[in-house]
């Protein structure tokens, strides 16, 4: 009776709310089957079912150009914060699992554990600051332990591209420092100051695979500002260009003049031209 009375007095605003109601039930239903599935199904089914309660194809990309700019914008931003906390919890619920093999004593083990019992460290990609740590980090924690084997050499595989300056001079030290042999393999690509630390293991330990291309250079940088700031930061490259020349000079043996002339460009060379060149002491065949 109520509503009958309001509904006589103020039509158009019963139907408004009226209107509201139906909505509303219909969003909260529209949410709660949206939820389950997403648990039953994942990001998958959850992305399904959105397709198909949005018309999908080609109605639901209409409705997106009724909505407008600004609207459609909202719509795209708000499917994308779903789908990527949908993704998250899928990812906490299945973290990656490393995979493990099975040691000689017949127990399962990752196979970075079993790398580093062995004393192996794989130095792939460009060495930045966070790389140039960890590899610190293990050639200074692998120091520390003998093995149990009584060989203490550190093998170091390397299929870079290149490496910043002095994340290069700052491993070379640190290769020096340690009392353990650092033996190198080069494999892949190895590239401008990648090739210094593949000459910088310990002599007579220093290896290329076969199909290896090795790039020797000058060290990269640049310089922009003012041209008081061009002028330091030229005379900051001139000096690492000394010390990469001594470096060389210091692994090869190499007169300063080849080490000159052999740098001066991108110069790849083959394993056999690195052997000759007393960057590496021997090719695995």
């Amino acid at each position: 009776d109520v509503w009958c009375t309001a509904s006589l007095r103020h039509p158009l605003r019963c139907s408004f709310v009226f209107v509201v109601c139906i909505r509303l039930v219909l969003y909260l239903c529209y949410v709660g089957v949206d939820c389950n599935m997403s648990r039953m199904c994942g990001v998958q089914g959850s992305s399904n079912l959105r397709k198909n309660l949005g018309g999908g194809g080609a109605r639901g990309k209409s409705r997106s150009q009724r909505l407008g700019g600004s609207g459609g914008a909202r719509a795209s931003r708000g499917v994308r914060a779903s789908g990527r906390f949908q993704m998250r919890a899928v990812a906490m619920r299945n973290p990656p699992i490393p995979p493990a093999i099975v040691t000689s004593q017949g127990e399962m083990d990752d196979i970075s554990s079993v790398l580093m019992n062995n004393r192996i460290i794989f130095f792939g990609g460009r060495l930045d600051d966070g790389m140039a740590s960890k590899i610190v980090a293990s050639l200074l924690a692998l120091d520390a332990i003998p093995s149990p084997t009584g060989d203490n050499t550190i093998k170091m595989y390397i299929n870079s591209p290149g490496a910043q300056t002095y994340s290069a001079f700052g491993l070379l030290d640190v290769m020096d420092y340690v009392k353990a042999d650092v033996s190198t393999v080069g494999m892949g690509a190895v590239s401008a100051m990648s090739s210094l630390v593949l000459a910088g293991g310990t002599k007579g330990k220093r290896y290329s695979m076969p199909h290896t291309r090795i790039m020797i250079s000058q060290p990269f940088g640049g310089a922009e500002g003012s041209t008081e700031e061009v002028m330091i930061s030229g005379r900051e490259l001139s000096r690492q260009l000394k010390v990469t020349w001594h470096l060389y000079q210091k692994y090869t043996g190499l007169d300063m003049d080849t080490v000159q002339e052999e740098i001066n460009r991108d110069n790849f060379i083959s394993p056999k031209r690195a052997l000759e060149l007393n960057i590496i002491d021997g090719i695995i065949e």
